[in-house]
């Protein structure tokens, strides 16, 4: 198995030494199959840095890049936009790409030539089971697409998932900087600049398998435990940046951002629910995100009321029975 360098893994990172240094313990493969790592730090301290400079004695295809006072997005951006091999995989430092058992299969996908290699993965059950449901519908293990507005519309959920995607990397080069403004700070320019990209014959396919190995130094998402930002995130960012894409999109923006809120499952009433008993929604987040939350949320202005009103500790002992009743099961 030999990539032959035409892979780079891009992963930025943020004062995060312990997750990096379980990292870079799982990547030591990369010199024997010619994968590049590249390790992009705006951390505050010195810690990720030290941690890197010890795996550089053993790894040769590990890059470090040092960003001083720089937003995260943009720094993703310029990182893809640098990058000099034929594809191009983001991943977060939470997620490790098992290039030992899966790497063989990515490859194969790379040597035919797909400009989007979508990786579903068997540990997250949620994407795994919607990888399923693809394949029954496509009744094919191994789904293709040939048309790009037919993966945006199945896919572009996914899209933004730091470890889903290999993609050729030209599409990064081809965005300007400038021109992503609008949705720097979003936080999915992601899937936005591979699906503005003029394609003339676009190729994507969809795999699903053991494709990643979990940082046990990795917990829930911040912004879903401790910030008020979910909303905002699903409710403001998501959509914004679907409907920033190129009008060729516009038929099927409102339908795609309601069918992937369904699978996200964060503006559905057990999304809701989640988000309530989290403190992550109430009445005064309703009405600043009314108008989001009347076009956008797959349950209804009485029900979101309803749940946003409903005292939190009532939600956590629901919670507490139900997991109960599952451990009894």
């Amino acid at each position: 198995m030999d990539f032959n360098n035409k892979l780079t893994i891009i992963v930025p990172t943020y004062n995060h030494s312990d997750y990096m240094d379980f990292y870079l313990s799982k990547m030591k493969i990369i010199d024997d199959i010619n994968v590049i790592l590249e390790i992009h730090d705006s951390s505050v301290d010195g810690k990720t840095q030290q941690v890197v400079e010890r795996y550089q004695k053993t790894i040769k295809n590990l890059k470090y890049y040092k960003y001083e006072d720089i937003d995260v997005d943009v720094k993703t951006v310029v990182a893809l936009q640098n990058c000099s091999t034929e594809y191009v995989f983001l991943c977060g430092d939470g997620v490790i790409l098992n290039l030992e058992k899966t790497g063989k299969v990515i490859l194969d996908a790379i040597q035919e030539g797909f400009d989007i290699i979508e990786l579903y993965d068997e540990t997250t059950p949620k994407h795994y089971n919607y990888y399923r449901s693809l394949s029954e519908k496509y009744s094919d293990d191994k789904i293709v697409y040939e048309e790009i507005i037919k993966h945006f519309m199945d896919n572009v959920w996914h899209m933004p998932y730091y470890g889903g995607s290999i993609v050729k990397s030209k599409v990064f080069k081809y965005a300007k900087l400038e021109q992503m403004e609008a949705v720097i700070g979003l936080g999915f320019v992601y899937p936005y600049m591979i699906y503005n990209y003029p394609y003339k014959n676009f190729k994507a396919v969809v795999l699903g398998s053991d494709f990643h190995i979990r940082n046990p130094y990795k917990k829930m998402a911040i912004w879903a435990s401790t910030q008020k930002s979910a909303i905002k995130i699903w409710a403001h960012n998501f959509p914004t940046t679907i409907n920033n894409l190129a009008e060729q999109y516009n038929t099927y923006k409102l339908s795609t951002i309601m069918y992937s809120e369904k699978i996200l499952e964060y503006l559905t009433f057990r999304g809701l629910l989640y988000l309530r008993a989290i403190d992550n929604f109430n009445l005064k987040i309703l009405k600043q995100y009314k108008h989001e939350m009347k076009t956008y949320a797959t349950c209804g202005s009485f029900m979101q009321t309803v749940i946003a009103i409903t005292p939190k500790f009532v939600l956590k002992v629901l919670k507490h029975i139900k997991n109960i009743i599952r451990r009894q099961k």
